[in-house]
């Protein structure tokens, strides 16, 4: 044993800093949402109507790209509604980009989606900021993160230009590699051990997309959504600002009079005295480095499990989400269910869990993952019988974007619990990496949507059958 030491909280301490943590993480995550706007970004209607009333469906996104032969979807013979057709066909749910920018019809835009280079900027935000995150601070990297990305964020709205909206959509990509990975370490170091699984059934992923789906709803145009989601995103440098480094990871480097500074401005943000809040419990351990986990059996293959589960997971998620926009008719509808589904699926989990002393992360990974498949098979059905907007295909697809979303909590968990702190940023920095691999790739499949659908969800469906078979037989109980 190296003799270095590290402090654990115990369950003492005051609800108040866990709120504040929880109220810090959620603003955060509205902007990592952006992850999820790119939706909205690259919305087009299903059908729309030239100048001369020729009214016809939408192909790949490309307004220009339709059959002028084809029959008029609100013909001039018409002689009933001629004027509801129209409208009805005329009707944008939300001003995008990609309405706007047309960058779909452009040989570039046409290869690279704006959500393909929004991911291509996490992953190279992934590659660095983690290991910054355990050199500099969690703090450190999380404050900076959010200092850098709000101004990209308006710049990508408020500059005219096709070539500057791509090239500030990337560097906001980067930034959100810092807000949701740096920023869930340091979260998940500051809340109470025993309180991370409920304080994150409030604070949580499909709250942020609920609330951006909400914005887009309220301001009905991607430049005014990105200005309030700013703004909104602003309220946390101050109080950023004012919160300590993680104590946990001052520990870590040997910085005790930094780490009790740290405790005592936590002391005072709680409320209560050190006997009370802070209770700490000195445990001795072995310094572990990445050779470490690939030396050790156990845990290299735990580190394998995981990386596998990051990438495929995040990849089905994502081939999920991205393909939901016409889920429904209405946009908003669709998305602010998927993202209500989970949101109570995560909450049921978060208040049982202290009751479910069976359920672990395999078995919470597992039982998802079964429901997701399920779903996915449902999917398929109903795109071969032609019930794409029937109840059961909108109950299919937001149970299986919920479960399969489920599956990456697990992921995170997993992370969490199996890696040592000494590493554990830097492999979450890794575990991102082989997520966003798997998200880009995910991008890619839109084109499927237009040529043959299903092939999207088989794609799903061979994935997660494998996963699942891979973690029940791997991935430590």
């Amino acid at each position: 044993m190296s003799g270095k030491l590290y402090w654990m909280e115990q369950h003492q301490s005051s609800w108040r800093l866990d709120i504040i943590i929880m109220v810090l993480y959620q603003i955060t995550l509205i902007y990592s949402a952006q992850l999820i706007f790119v939706i909205f970004l690259d919305y087009m209607p299903p059908t729309y109507c030239t100048e001369d009333d020729f009214c016809h469906k939408i192909q790949k996104n490309c307004l220009t790209d339709y059959d002028v032969h084809a029959q008029n979807l609100c013909p001039v013979n018409m002689t009933e509604n001629r004027r509801d057709c129209l409208m009805e066909h005329k009707k944008l749910y939300f001003y995008s980009a990609q309405f706007e920018y047309q960058q779909a019809c452009s040989q570039f835009g046409g290869q690279f989606t704006i959500s393909t280079i929004t991911f291509i900027g996490t992953l190279l935000g992934n590659i660095v900021l983690g290991y910054l995150a355990d050199k500099y601070g969690r703090r450190t990297i999380y404050f900076l993160s959010i200092l850098f990305g709000i101004p990209v964020l308006v710049l990508s709205a408020a500059i005219k230009s096709v070539y500057w909206f791509y090239f500030f959509r990337l560097l906001v990509g980067i930034a959100i590699s810092g807000t949701l990975t740096v920023g869930y370490t340091y979260a998940i170091e500051m809340i109470s051990p025993n309180r991370r699984l409920r304080i994150f059934a409030f604070s949580n992923w499909p709250n942020a997309r609920m609330i951006q789906v909400g914005l887009a709803y309220l301001t009905q145009e991607w430049t005014r959504t990105t200005y309030t989601t700013a703004s909104i995103v602003c309220l946390t440098l101050p109080v950023l600002w004012y919160l300590p480094e993680s104590p946990i990871w001052l520990e870590q480097k040997d910085k005790h009079e930094e780490a009790s500074r740290a405790r005592k401005r936590i002391e005072r943000i709680s409320g209560v005295s050190a006997d009370h809040h802070n209770n700490y419990e000195m445990v001795t351990f072995e310094k572990v480095t990445p050779k470490r986990i690939y030396k050790n059996p156990k845990l290299r293959t735990s580190f394998l499990m995981i990386l596998f589960m990051y990438f495929y997971v995040g990849m089905a998620v994502y081939i999920t989400d991205l393909n939901g926009a016409d889920m429904t008719k209405n946009l908003y509808w669709g998305q602010f269910l998927s993202g209500l589904v989970l949101s109570i699926a995560q909450f049921i989990i978060g208040m049982t869990e202290p009751y479910l002393t069976g359920m672990g992360r395999r078995v919470l990974f597992l039982f998802s993952q079964l429901i997701a498949i399920i779903c996915y098979v449902l999917i398929v059905i109903c795109l071969y019988l032609d019930w794409k907007s029937s109840f059961i295909y909108l109950t299919s697809y937001t149970v299986a974007y919920a479960s399969q979303s489920i599956c990456l909590e697990a992921a995170y968990l997993s992370l969490v619990e199996l890696m040592p702190t000494d590493v554990r940023a830097t492999v979450g920095s890794i575990a991102n990496i082989c997520m966003k691999v798997g998200t880009i790739l995910a991008s890619f499949t839109i084109r499927l949507k237009f040529e043959y659908e299903p092939s999207i969800f088989f794609i799903n469906l061979v994935f997660c059958v494998i996963g699942m078979v891979l973690v029940f037989f791997c991935l430590e109980v």
